[in-house]
Formats: C-alpha cells, structure tokens, sequence
C-alpha cells in the first residue's frame, strides 16, 4: 500500500484549497478490485486481470477490448446547465506496445454503435480526440503516465501529462459531447469503453474522479512519474530552414514581442548573439527570422531564441559540410503530405525521432541533418491557423534540431502564407522562390513547383542540371516536386509536366539519383526507364491515406513497389565511395497499425561495375501457348532487377512484336483481412525466362529476338547479339546449354535449362556420378579437375518425365610460353612470351581453390597487374589464365 499512502500525501493539499473527490480507485485489494477509497465501487463489465503496478508492493489491473466499468461518479448537474459540464478525471496508466488504440472514458452509457469514446490514445501514442486535438507528444510502451483531463465546458478542456500541461482543447460546448449525466447509476459514465473496438489493452494503476475542473498549479502538484512534457500551443518551437554550410535562418511564432534574437555558439554556454525581422501575420500570429551568418561548415552549434521576456529551450543543429566535401556520411529524412490530420503527423514526426535516437543517440543532429518535405504541409493555404496547428506543432519536436525544406504542393494553392512563413529568396529562380535549388557538400538538392510547370521553370531545371554535370565539386541530383510522374495507387494524380518535362531532364545526367514526390498519400518506389534515376512517392505522413481500389489504379512496368502506408525515409550517403543506402519506415494504415517497420530499402554505388552483356540462348520456339524464350549471363555476374526482351519480324528490330521490360519485384495490392501482406506480382519471377502467347506468332516465319539486363545500380547492359529462329510446333523436350567458350577448373560454370514445354521440377547431375546436385532450373557448378564429364537433366513437364545428356569438357589450354610470376610492393604481375594480338586472356585469382575463383580483369597484351594482392594473399596466391 505504499504507493496508496504516496498519493494520499499528494492529495490531501488538494482537500484544503477545496477541491473534493469524488471517487478513488486504487487497485490494490486483490480481494475486491472494484472497490472505491472514495465514492462508489466500480461495475465491471467483461472481464480484467490483476498486474503488477508501478511499483514493488502496488497491483494493478489490465483491462482489454470489450471490456470497461460503469462508474456511479456522485456529482450533480454543474457548471450553468442541465450535465456535469466541470469534473476532472485522473488516470495512472501503462501500454505493453504502441499500435492498437486505446480508449479512458466514454460520456454515453449505452455505449452504441453511433457514439464514440471520448478520450483516446491512437496508433501513434498521442492522447486526445479529433474535437480537441491530439497531444503533440507522444507516450511510450512500457512507461507510466499519470494523465489528468480537466473539464470545465464553455471555457476550458486540458490534458496534463505528469503535471504538464500538454494540449489545451478548447472550450467545448457546455451540455454537449464531453458532459457527464448527473448522478444516477442507471446512467454512468464508462471507463476504458469504447463503441467499436477501439478500447486495447491498457494497465490502470489508479483512477479519479473530482467534483470540479483542477486548474495548473493543482494539476502541477498531482506530480505523475517524473516525465517533462512541452506544451506545444505555448513553447516558442524554433523552425531550421534554408542550411548554408555557413549559414542557418531559425524561425519562431511570439505574439508578445516584436524582439527576434537568437544567442549562439559552439558550447552550450553559446557566446555570440544575432538579431533579426519580424513578420505579422496577425496580432496573434507573428512570425520570427534570424539568420545566422559566418557559421562554420560541418559544426555543431547551440542556439536559444528570445522574444522579450520570452524563450525557447536550448537546442543545437549541425551546419551542413563545405561544397564538394567527399568524407563522411549525410543523412537526410524524406515524408510528405502531412496536411490534414496532423494528430497522425504528429504521431509520425515523434517516430522519426524515436528512430533517430535509437539509431545515433540522443544528439542524432550530428549524423542527420535534413528533412526533404515533399509539399502539402497544410490542408488548406489560404487558411493562416492550419500552418501552426498540421504543421509548426507536430513538426515541433525535430524542426529546431534539423532544417525542414520544403516542395510547394497544391494544397498550399500558392498562398501568401505559405511563401512568407520560408526562407527560400536567395535560392530561388526566375520565378522568385516558387522553386529553388541548394548545394551542400557534393549534393545539388532541387525542389520544383507543378503549380506552375511554366516553360521557364523547365528552362531553369535543364540549367541546373547541365551546370551539375560540368561541376567537378557535385556528385548527386536530388530532386522533389510535388506531383508525381507515375502513381499507382492514384493515377489521377499523375503529373504530365513530371512524365514528359521533368524525368527526360533528369535522364540526361548520371549525377541525379532521385526523383522525389507526394501528393498521392502512400510509398511507391520505381525506376526511370532508361537513366540510374529512382522514383519515389512519399506522401503518406498525415493526410488521409490513399488505400487499395479506393481510386482507379494502375500496374506500372517501371513500379517496382507500391504500398497504401503512412511513411517516411532515410537516406544515408556515403560521401567517399559515392554510394548510398535509403531505408522506407512504415507506420501502416487504419487496419494494421505498423511502428517504424522497415518494408523496404536498397543500395545504390555511383560507379557500378559495368554489367557484361546477357546472351540470347534459345534457338527456337516452344511448342504452344506460352511460347519461352530463354537467356542468361556468365556466373560471375551479379543478377539484374531487371530485363527488357524483343521479338521483331526484323532484323533490325525496326518494328516489335513484343517489347517486355519485367523487374525482380512487383508490390502491388494486398491480402487484406487480417494481416494486410503486400502482394508481390513477380514473386518468384525467372527474369531470363519470357512466356509470350504463342498466337502472336505464325508458324513457319523467321523472327528475331534479343534481351539486355539491368544491374541492380540501374544501369542497362547493351543488346544481347539477335537470335534468329521459324516458328515452329514441337513437342515437349529436356534440354540445356552452357555458358562459356572455355571452361576451366575452380572457375563458376552457368548452366541455362533451355528445355521446350513448361518444366515443374528439375534434376541435374552435374558431374556425372548420379547423385542429384541441383534442382535449379540454372544451376552454378565448379569443377575442380580437367576432363569430360556426362550431365544430366531431368524435368517434369505435364506429368511426364524428360531427361538429356551432354558432354561437358575441361581442356586444359596450352599455357603461355615462358610464364613468370614477380612480386612487385603489394602487386603481383604475370608475363609471358607470344604474340598478344593472338589472343585474349581472362585473369581469375583465389587463395584458396576449393573456394573458388574471383574473376579479377582480362587483357590482350603479354602481362597482367594484379595490384594489391599481396595484401588479399600474403602466404598462398593461385591463379588461372583462360582464354576468351
């Protein structure tokens, strides 16, 4: 009972300043739960268990879904009309994990269909209700709150969090939703009750109820478990925009004072001091810049923000690294089309910090240090409260920490509002800072504005882009705009300007990497048909989602994922190798809460190696419907994310019959109820295997077809050489190749099943001793002696069996004349005598053999350079010699 005797002690002020309960429950009596300290015992409806409590010697109870109290709370009609319109509730509670959402009370007793709970946690950990809003900051799975709601209708209605006030609601209406019935227990009020299933699992320590609305200081003294919440519609939250790596503008709403001045420095005892400019929106909406000047590149500073007697926190952010910096990593977060619901941008906004501390600590602005919106920050522009309430709130707790630059979206209907509250002047174009574009480090980061796709604007984009190619400090494009080229979730969003403009433009430049929009609420990943360029679609952090067959849909070939998920990305550049990983973080959707789930992520190395060119394998064609055309690519390969297969009556491929571009994934669609998989298309896709209806062709034509592959950098190989073949009927058959003019001991050996028909199983004796060694339908396999060796397929087609033998030699090639092998530092380099126009030689290294053997180069001269590899190979160093 010590916990008990803790909050008597806490509560008995409260009885002297005149504030009275009127019913306490502490459940601590195993025997009798139900029991009340204070007022009436609770009814239980359902079903609960008892649990541990906050502390050692203190119980709790868990009560789930379909399950609540009727509680006779004793207080008559109050506050100038014919309900309870003034009480205060006061609740101890845990989660076990964040998702499912949780209800505390429910006003209606009967508890029907058409009315709602009235006080809820949703599937981001925030309290509140859409009436009121929703606290900005979160709460945390297995930690204790104390949650006081102070009701006094027609005049205020308060969440405090351990003592803290943490969303005013308003007033509400007095006699309307958030009244209690008077005192009757025919009519009570409902705890942890809701109508349609909203009311999980939730462990209560404790619960109150007063006869009258607790005001801040009665609240601050109630105490709670030692959390400090900001109230977000009072704290001065500083806005990072516009990062220079020797400047930052720091922005901030104060109506009191027309003062804007930031102290600053590289400690937290900061040192230097800058004033600023005020903007007046209204009285009530003034808006504060201060641009700090002379900053050093790739430094960390500290900052507070003053307005008369007013402050914010301390803070710090990192300056962005110098242009054509090339060591190190930078991070940058990518989310979009927050408007609307800012409950859930909120929601999302405290993951992403969640994440960002779990990944780099509590001081996570040193290794992320930008946040890419893609546009729709409000729902309505023209409208001056939504810009503090969708977006300066619940970006509140990242935006003092790391720039936000934003894409102007259409939602924002290129308000006055939303250009005065940026900082964009001196990075804009032509047009002003409708559009504008920033370079930091060896990043050239462009953010373009669909609203108004003018010539110009395309004018500027294709100046940027050649200016980014011929500057030897830039490695990357990125680029946002708004609208999207391709969404398959909502294809009336599509973007022409972004299709036929603004893809052809970045395709020009090896430099840009991605293609970044919102506007359809949901994550697509793709592809631009022929550059290294990804697309991506994040508009899934606030606004209403866009869910499957909600709209008209489309399959798009260059759409590799698409996904109806709140999101939001990061991106993580490794400066140096020029590579980077992007990771997506999904929160889900309505019906399967997700937190921070990664659902996908890829790599991308600027300088891939090039991919050699895939062969053309069959000959001629199978059967009957579905006709098969089979290609493949030597073992040492990496395996494409794509290939492009085209069958022509020409030669020359002046005209297609079939024109096929498939990829390694197609995320499209789901499994719905109950578990909400996202569907994969291409799952368990042979991309060097294309069935085409046979009806296109006639038998007894010549054709022509051909494949190139695409690696998993996005570069396209070049054309395979053409097969020809006619067209012909045939019966089902066993057959295969395999790849390679020479074939030599520890080195990969690619076998391509080339059988006629549709094969369910495969059985290869690859060696000839009649033992099964694959059941691929392309095996790998390394021999390890020269020789002749018999291999067998055998395959199953329409439940019959059909089995080939080939003979598979290893000759061993004449050696070079006079071969020498010197050590030269840490290089090792081959010569031989001959004529090196006689033939060309493929060079395979290894420190063990029965390991295999790494292609390391090839050449048409005398000599080769293996550099380095004494340092790979300092005791033992094996290699091969072929020819190609």
């Amino acid at each position: 009972m010590r916990y008990a005797w803790y909050l008597l002690i806490l509560l008995f002020p409260l009885y002297l300043m005149g504030q009275t309960l009127a019913g306490e429950w502490t459940f601590d009596n195993p025997a009798n739960l139900l029991g009340a300290s204070v007022g009436n015992d609770l009814t239980l409806v359902g079903s609960h268990t008892l649990v541990q409590g906050p502390s050692a010697g203190n119980s709790a109870i868990r009560i789930g879904t379909d399950s609540h109290y009727q509680c006779n709370h004793g207080i008559p009609a109050n506050g100038g009309g014919n309900m309870v319109n003034e009480f205060t509730l006061v609740f101890d509670f845990k989660l076990n994990d964040i998702g499912p959402w949780r209800c505390f009370f429910q006003t209606y007793y009967p508890n029907s269909w058409y009315n709602d709970g009235d006080c809820f946690i949703n599937n981001a950990g925030q309290i509140g209700l859409s009436d009121t809003g929703y606290t900005p900051h979160p709460v945390f799975a297995d930690e204790w709150y104390r949650l006081i709601v102070a009701v006094d209708l027609g005049s205020s209605y308060k969440y405090y969090l351990d003592g803290c006030l943490a969303l005013d609601g308003g007033s509400q209406a007095r006699d309307g939703r958030f009244s209690l019935y008077p005192s009757d227990p025919s009519e009570p009020l409902l705890l942890f009750a809701d109508n349609d299933g909203e009311d999980g699992s939730i462990d209560i320590a404790y619960s109150a109820i007063y006869y009258s609305c607790l005001n801040d200081s009665q609240a601050s003294a109630l105490g709670g478990y030692g959390h400090t919440i900001t109230p977000a519609s009072e704290a001065m939250l500083p806005y990072l925009q516009t990062p220079k790596p020797n400047s930052m503008y720091i922005c901030w709403h104060e109506s009191s004072s027309s003062e804007s001045r930031v102290e600053y420095g590289t400690t937290p005892t900061l040192g230097s001091s800058q004033t600023g400019t005020v903007y007046e929106f209204d009285s009530n909406t003034v808006w504060h810049k201060v641009k700090l000047q002379n900053l050093l590149p790739d430094t960390e500073y500290f900052y507070q923000c003053y307005s008369g007697i007013k402050s914010s926190e301390l803070k710090a952010f990192r300056t962005p690294p110098a242009l054509g910096t090339r060591t190190g990593h930078f991070r940058f977060v990518i989310a979009g089309d927050s408007q609307t619901h800012y409950e859930v941008s909120a929601g999302i906004v405290n993951r992403i910090d969640q994440k960002l501390t779990e990944l780099y600590g509590d001081d996570w602005h040193n290794d992320v240090q930008l946040f890419c919106h893609a546009g729709d920050t409000v729902y309505l522009g023209p409208y001056l409260p939504s810009y503090i309430t969708q977006h300066f709130i619940p970006f509140g707790s990242i935006s003092g920490r790391i720039p936000i630059m934003v894409a102007t979206g259409n939602h924002e209907f290129e308000s006055d509002y939303h250009y005065q509250y940026r900082t964009y002047e001196e990075l804009g174009g032509p047009e002003g800072e409708k559009y504008y574009n920033f370079d930091i480090g060896p990043m050239r980061f462009l953010f373009l504005n669909p609203n108004i796709s003018t010539g110009t604007q395309s004018v500027w984009l294709a100046d940027r882009i050649a200016e980014a190619n011929s500057n030897p400090d830039l490695d990357w494009i990125f680029t946002m705009s708004h609208m999207p080229a391709y969404a398959e979730l909502w294809i009336a969003g599509n973007d022409s300007w972004a299709q036929n403009t603004v893809i052809p433009i970045l395709e020009t430049s090896a430099k840009a990497a991605m293609f970044i929009s919102g506007h359809s609420h949901n994550y697509e990943r793709g592809v631009a048909p022929t550059a290294e360029l990804t697309t991506i679609i994040s508009g899934g952090c606030g606004g209403e989602i866009n869910r499957w067959e909600e709209y008209a849909n489309a399959n798009y070939p260059n759409t590799l994922i698409a996904m109806d998920h709140y999101n939001w990305l990061l991106v993580d550049i490794d400066l140096q190798d020029r590579s980077y990983h992007a990771t997506m973080y999904s929160m889900g959707h309505s019906d399967l809460p997700r937190v921070n789930e990664i659902l996908d992520e890829w790599e991308y190395e600027q300088i891939p190696e090039v991919l050699a060119d895939p062969v053309a394998v069959s000959e001629f064609a199978t059967p009957a419907i579905p006709l098969t055309l089979i290609a493949g690519q030597d073992a040492c390969w990496p395996e494409p994310i794509g290939t492009r297969f085209q069958i022509s009556p020409s030669a020359s491929f002046s005209t297609d019959l079939t024109d096929r571009t498939r990829y390694y994934t197609d995320i499209y669609g789901d499994t719905g109820s109950p578990l909400w998989m996202p569907t994969d298309l291409n799952e368990g896709i042979d991309l060097w295997r294309l069935h085409i209806l046979s009806a296109t062709l006639t038998e007894g034509n010549t054709y022509y077809w051909r494949v190139k592959a695409r690696d998993p950098n996005l570069a396209w190989s070049d054309w395979s050489a053409p097969r020809q073949f006619v067209y012909e009927i045939r019966g089902p058959e066993a057959n295969f190749i395999v790849l390679g003019d020479t074939l030599q001991p520890f080195i990969e050996v690619q076998f391509i099943d080339t059988s006629i028909g549709s094969p369910v199983s495969y059985n290869w004796d690859l060696n000839g001793d009649g033992v099964t060694d694959s059941a691929e339908p392309n095996p790998v396999w390394v021999y390890t002696d020269f020789g002749v060796y018999n291999v067998t397929l055998a395959v199953m087609i329409e439940g019959q069996q059909y089995s080939v033998t080939h003979q598979v030699a290893l000759s061993q090639p004449e050696p070079p004349a006079d071969l020498t092998i010197t050590v030269s530092g840490e290089d090792v380099v081959l010569a031989w005598d001959g004529d090196p126009t006689a033939q060309t030689w493929s060079v395979w290294a290894s420190d063990d053999p029965y390991a295999g053997f790494e292609f390391v180069g090839s050449c048409d001269t005398n000599s080769f350079t293996l550099t380095g590899e004494t340092q790979l190979y300092p005791q033992r160093f094996y290699y091969v010699l072929a020819h190609q």
